[in-house]
Parts: structure tokens; C-alpha cells; sequence
């Protein structure tokens, strides 16, 4: 069973409240330091009252000063935030002489790997809530004024931070197909070429590279090691870095590789490498893989301007006839088309019949009616 410890350190800084924000640093593979704001240290959060002198002062002893508080987060797979450990709190009981501290606590766990995963801190500093009416105040010092007391009400959240090495299930990719083309991991020829790393964690650090395998080329390109995350890699970019000229090649097989890792806590014994491959096909129907029972169908119908046909898919590899005649057989329009939208504007109104050829073979006849709204 994994066990945190908590460590509270305290230091002190003449820095003023503005020049330092609430951090979360890593030490090692299994430390996270969590670090404060400046903050007054004569914040008061408990104090006794032993004598009223007027109508605003009183005399006090200061039992405690308020205290920073601190808690530690983790991230699950779903994204949502768990508190794991604390409040701690850090007080800070110091001299007169330096009224400005901060506090810095540092959480270890007893076990890098079994901690390994994504954090952060929550940290509360006290704040004045009394002001200009304020006690007088018997220090061991000496008499001294403190005109306000404090409560923890301003909550600040730091960075976060990975701990401990990646594991193979940090590392999810999987293609983006903008032409949604039926046969997976198939790109036509010209498509943009992306993955989508979102569902990658715990990492601060990434590589891709991409290894071509194919009949005229076998190349290779990556940008090596890239500091922080993201959500997606634009591999048609990447291919092309340092090789302006270079395309995706028709019937070629691309392995892409993609590994996370966390800066501060490499894996010695090999990388968990996420790999998959794309092929590029011809342009037009060359990775979709048509049903042999998927009907054409010609739409709108009625129509007036235009018709389209679903489920057409046109290959340039291939010679598409289209032929519409009226109801006596007389050949209206008859070419060959090469996109599955056909223009009907010039076509007067009525009821025509429509048929298309693949490579001279019949593949689809219907009767149209032709409107002009």
C-alpha cells in the first residue's frame, strides 16, 4: 500500500506578495514541492484579549498567527480532480524584523512509480478582513501595533505537475480522417494527415517521427523531442519539415510513432512507444470500401437545379458515363462525369430517365421529374 508523507518546510523572504505565485515543482520522480505566496506573517487567527484601553485598542497576547494551507491534487483518467492529501498548514511565528514570509511545504511519496500520475496544489493564504481600528499588541519584542486580523478565504491553485515514468497507457493516438473514408487508417491522395494525441497524460514531453515504407521510397522525418503537451500533430506538416518537396506517396505504407514521456523522470529501460500505420490510396473511392448491396440513390427528386448521387463514390482510375434521356428515348444530356453532383438547370420540366455507366456497364437507372419552382 502507498503511503505520503508530508514534510512542511518552512522559509523565509523579504520578496513582496506580488513577486511570488503559488507553484507546484517536481523533485526527482516522486517529490512535489507546493510553494505559497508571500503573505504577511502578522496575520493574525487567534489572540487573547486581557484589557480594553479605549474605545478601538485593546491589550492582546497573539496565541498563533494565521497559517497557510495545503493540499495536494491528482487527475484521473476522466479528467476530474481528487484531493489526496492535507491541509497542512505552515505557521509562522518569526520576528518583527522581517514582516514579510513565505511558506513552502514539500509532499514525498514512498514510491515514484506507484505515485506516478498528474498533480497539483490547492493553497489557501490568509487575508486581512479588520482593518484601521486595530488591538495593540505585547510582543516579546516590545509594543507594537497590528491593525487587522485574518481568515483563510483566498484559495489559489498552482501548475500542474507529472510524477513518476510514463506507463503504455499514458500514450493514446488515433487518426483524424477529414473525408470519413469507410476503410480505416486509409487516406486519398492530397488528404491532410493528423492524429489526435488527446487522451494522452502524465507527459511533459513528446516524439513523432514517421517511417515510410513503399515500392519507390522508404524515408524518414521527425522533429525529435518537443517540450509540453498537445492535442494534435498535423503529420502532413511534420513530413514535410526540412523537406519541402516531400508528399505522402500513392500506395505507400506510413508506421507512425508516438511517445510521451515526463521530463523530470525518464524510463531507462525503453520508451512505451504507441505505433501505427496509414497507407494513401488513389483519390476518389480508393479507401472506401463500397457494400456490394449499397443502392445508389439519386437526390433530390423532384429536383430543379441539380441532382446527387449517394453511395456514388468516383474513381479517376475509372470512366463514369451519364446519360439522360426523355420518355421518347431521345438522348438529352449524355457525358462523362467525374463528380457525383449532376447540373439540371438547363432541363426543362418533366420526367426524364436516367442511367449511369461504369466502364460501359450499366450500375444505375431511375426516372427523374425535373421542376421549376
Amino acid at each position: 500500500m502507498r503511503t505520503i508523507t508530508l514534510t512542511l518546510l518552512l522559509l523565509f523572504s523579504l520578496q513582496s506578495f506580488s513577486s511570488f505565485a503559488q507553484t507546484a515543482e517536481v523533485v526527482g520522480c516522486d517529490k512535489i514541492v507546493l510553494t505559497s505566496q508571500t503573505f504577511d506573517k502578522t496575520l493574525i487567527s487567534m489572540a487573547l484579549i486581557n484589557e480594553e484601553i479605549g474605545p478601538c485598542e485593546k491589550l492582546v497576547q497573539i496565541i498563533e498567527y494565521a497559517p497557510a494551507k495545503f493540499w495536494l491534487e491528482k487527475k484521473n483518467a476522466a479528467g476530474i480532480w481528487t484531493e489526496i492529501a492535507g491541509p497542512i498548514e505552515s505557521r509562522l511565528p518569526v520576528p518583527a524584523s522581517e514582516p514579510l514570509t513565505r511558506g513552502k511545504t514539500q509532499i514525498a511519496f514512498s514510491d515514484g512509480d506507484a505515485a506516478h500520475g498528474t498533480y497539483r496544489g490547492r493553497i489557501s493564504v490568509p487575508v486581512q478582513y479588520l482593518k484601521s481600528c486595530g488591538p495593540v499588541v505585547y510582543h516579546a519584542n516590545g509594543k507594537r501595533n497590528v491593525d487587522f486580523q485574518a481568515v483563510d478565504s483566498r484559495h489559489f491553485i498552482t501548475n500542474e505537475v507529472v510524477i513518476g515514468k510514463t506507463v503504455p497507457s499514458d500514450n493514446v493516438f488515433t487518426f483524424l480522417d477529414i473525408n470519413q473514408d469507410n476503410l480505416q487508417n486509409g487516406f486519398d491522395e492530397g488528404d491532410i494527415v493528423s492524429i489526435d494525441v488527446s487522451q494522452s497524460q502524465n507527459y511533459s514531453q513528446y516524439w513523432v517521427a514517421i517511417f515510410e515504407q513503399g515500392p519507390n521510397h522508404n524515408r524518414y522525418n521527425s522533429l525529435g523531442w518537443t517540450l509540453g503537451t498537445t492535442n494534435e500533430v498535423n503529420l502532413t506538416n511534420l513530413w514535410k519539415t526540412g523537406h519541402s518537396n516531400w508528399e505522402f506517396e500513392l500506395n505507400h505504407q506510413y508506421e507512425v510513432q508516438f511517445v510521451v514521456e515526463n521530463n523530470d523522470c525518464i524510463n531507462t529501460n525503453g520508451w512505451n512507444v504507441d505505433h501505427q500505420v496509414f497507407f494513401i490510396c488513389p483519390f476518389g473511392n480508393g479507401c472506401r470500401e463500397v457494400a456490394e448491396d449499397e443502392e445508389i440513390l439519386m437526390t433530390p427528386n423532384p429536383a430543379s437545379d441539380y441532382v446527387e448521387f449517394k453511395n456514388l463514390y468516383i474513381d479517376s482510375n475509372d470512366e463514369y458515363h451519364l446519360i439522360i434521356s426523355d420518355l421518347s428515348g431521345k438522348t438529352i444530356i449524355s457525358n462523362q462525369i467525374t463528380s457525383n453532383t449532376v447540373n439540371t438547370s438547363e432541363l426543362t420540366p418533366g420526367m426524364y430517365l436516367v442511367n449511369i455507366l461504369l466502364d460501359g456497364k450499366q450500375i444505375f437507372t431511375s426516372k427523374l421529374v425535373v421542376n421549376k419552382w
